[in-house]
C-alpha cells in the first residue's frame, strides 16, 4: 500500500518496560506500544510506523523518532496565514 503522507514523529520514553523497538511474540516492545495507541487514535486510518534504529531491551532515550505513514493529513494550521 502507498501513503500520501508521511511524518516524522519524535518520542521519549523510559525503556524498563520494554525490550527494544522490534515488535516480538514474547516480549512487549516500544513499535507494539506505539502502533497500539496510533490504532487507538486512528481507529478507521490505515498506516504504518518505521523506527529510525533499533535499540537494546530495557534501554530509555530522551529522543527517539520514527516516520509515520498515512492516507491524510493530520494538522493543518490557518494561524500562519494571519
Amino acid at each position: 500500500m502507498k501513503y500520501s503522507t508521511s511524518y516524522l514523529i519524535s518520542v521519549q520514553y523510559l525503556g524498563f518496560r520494554f525490550h527494544g523497538w522490534q515488535k516480538q511474540k514474547t516480549a512487549m516492545s516500544l513499535h507494539e506500544m506505539i502502533d497500539k495507541t496510533l490504532g487507538f487514535v486512528f481507529p478507521e486510518i490505515a498506516f504504518k510506523s518505521l523506527g529510525s534504529s533499533r535499540t537494546d531491551s530495557k534501554v530509555s532515550a530522551n529522543i527517539y523518532f520514527f516516520q509515520l505513514f498515512i492516507n491524510c493529513l493530520l494538522y493543518t494550521s490557518d494561524a500562519a496565514d494571519e
